[in-house]
């Protein structure tokens, strides 16, 4: 069957060239929007050229404040020397609720869990419980209770 001149798509020449300009148009635009966006005309940060030092050295517990703090404060309580006390590693542990594993009777806490730390210092094999909150400000704990993240191992079920 041949084709008529009514079967084809009556587009007049106008409008092929108003779309030709429109989509040229619209490419100019949409490449000029990437290319803004890939705009590197600022300078390159600076490359440090200098040698690098050697890693700062671990920091014991002895030598974080807190700790410093908190044996000073049973030295005094307890009279004896800073020296004759033990310290253990200053713990981060999330505690049960507001009370900070040191629950006094007859007192209410809020009741969710709190991000701190935990530190127990030893004087001739007895141990104690000195306990913080997120800023770290350690109070000495005389009836301590276990964080809700370091369970003792008998009390875990590994099944």
């Amino acid at each position: 069957m041949a084709r008529t001149e009514a079967a084809r798509p009556a587009v007049a020449p106008g409008r092929r060239v108003v779309r030709k300009v429109a989509f040229a148009v619209a490419l100019l635009l949409t490449g000029g929007f990437v290319l803004a966006a890939c705009d590197t005309t600022e300078p390159n940060p600076p490359v440090d050229t200098t040698e690098p030092t050697e890693p700062p050295e671990p920091t014991e517990p002895s030598q974080d404040p807190r700790v410093e703090e908190a044996i000073e404060d049973l030295a005094e309580r307890q009279d004896t020397d800073p020296a004759a006390i033990e310290a253990g590693p200053l713990e981060t542990v999330t505690w049960s609720d507001g009370s900070l594993g040191c629950p006094e009777e007859g007192m209410s806490y809020t009741q969710a869990l709190v991000d701190g730390y935990r530190l127990e210092l030893t004087i001739r094999g007895e141990v104690f419980a000195y306990h913080g909150d997120a800023e770290g400000e350690l109070f000495l704990c005389t009836d301590p209770v276990q964080p809700v993240d370091s369970a003792p191992a008998d009390l875990v079920d590994m099944d």
